[in-house]
């Protein structure tokens, strides 16, 4: 928050970053940290000393370089797949078949010598030289309090606020707005109940039958963890009146799914870098253990898939 105020200004920080904060992270931008939120702003300021001044630059150097932009911003643009996210994770299970094991819990690992043991609720055990843990940080702090208690005390200073969606099922010209778009992130100034709401059928394909359009509307994080717990009446409610003063909804949704997040987007607050670090130095401790989880290098199913595939291929060598 103070260096989009001291670099932007107050109204970039209210009208920009604060939005863009909350659909990321769900978070507070007045606790999150740059460094470990936004590297390449970060580094673009370390490097340059002004935003501007690097932008520019960046600009020569691509137009030598024959290309049209700097190289330095997001070039993606949002994908998903036909039935959802679960069609990536159902190709990985059939790709990699009974190397899988499904609905098996870990109890606990331990490491003998070179050879790691990871022990699973139903008393069977598995040995190998290398353990690559991705899952939440009270997961993790959970599998590790006996085996490595140092990284276990260390992942629970994360903090995962709760956010509910409320995906509702609209008739289309039942609202003022048309709905043709992105949707819209709540700055926190308008004291919105909403963090925002994502225009599903606008942005993907196959999301609403003919005549319908779909809406993915977040309540709670870090701004009103609370709402992220009322019942689902409730969080109906609170949707319904924000889209009729926002959209102009003349008529409640035709369709209505709520799906629940206790604990939703790690937070990267302020002292984040430095907590990282503490872990990857804990785990040179450790040879053979690994940490791979979106409350480290990253939130997003890109970061994750990037850190991941390194280590594959440092494992493969």
């Amino acid at each position: 928050a103070d260096f989009a105020r001291r670099r932007l200004g107050r109204e970039a920080f209210e009208y920009l970053i604060d939005p863009m904060a909350t659909g990321i992270y769900a978070g507070d931008p007045e606790r999150l940290s740059l460094r470990s939120c936004f590297p390449r702003i970060h580094e673009l300021e370390r490097d340059y000393g002004s935003l501007i001044r690097a932008m520019i630059k960046l600009q020569r150097e691509a137009k030598k370089r024959g290309e049209k932009g700097p190289g330095a911003g997001p070039g993606g643009v949002l994908t998903s797949f036909n039935t959802g996210m679960n069609e990536l994770v159902d190709a990985l299970v059939r790709v990699l078949g009974p190397a899988v094991r499904l609905n098996s819990s870990v109890a606990s690992i331990s490491r003998d010598n070179t050879v790691w043991h990871v022990y699973l609720q139903d008393g069977k055990e598995f040995e190998s030289s290398h353990v690559v843990l991705a899952c939440p940080a009270k997961a993790v702090s959970e599998v590790l309090k006996k085996t490595a208690p140092d990284i276990a005390k260390l992942a629970l200073q994360i903090h995962y606020p709760p956010v509910s969606i409320v995906c509702t099922g609209i008739k289309q010209g039942t609202t003022e707005n048309s709905l043709n778009g992105f949707g819209f992130l709540a700055p926190g100034d308008e004291k919105r109940s909403i963090l925002g709401s994502l225009w599903d059928s606008s942005i993907f394909p196959n999301r609403a039958p003919e005549g319908y359009q779909l809406t993915r509307t977040l309540v709670g994080g870090v701004r009103a963890p609370d709402l992220a717990r009322l019942p689902d009446s409730s969080l109906l409610e609170l949707v319904v009146k924000e889209f009729t003063e926002l959209i102009g909804l003349k008529s409640g949704p035709e369709f209505v799914k709520i799906f629940r997040w206790d604990e939703a987007i790690p937070q990267y607050e302020k002292g984040h870098h430095a907590l990282a670090s503490e872990i990857d130095l804990a785990l040179r401790s450790y040879p053979g253990l690994y940490i791979r989880c979106n409350w480290l290098g990253g939130v997003s199913l890109n970061d994750s898939i990037a850190n991941s595939e390194r280590l594959a291929k440092q494992l493969a060598r």
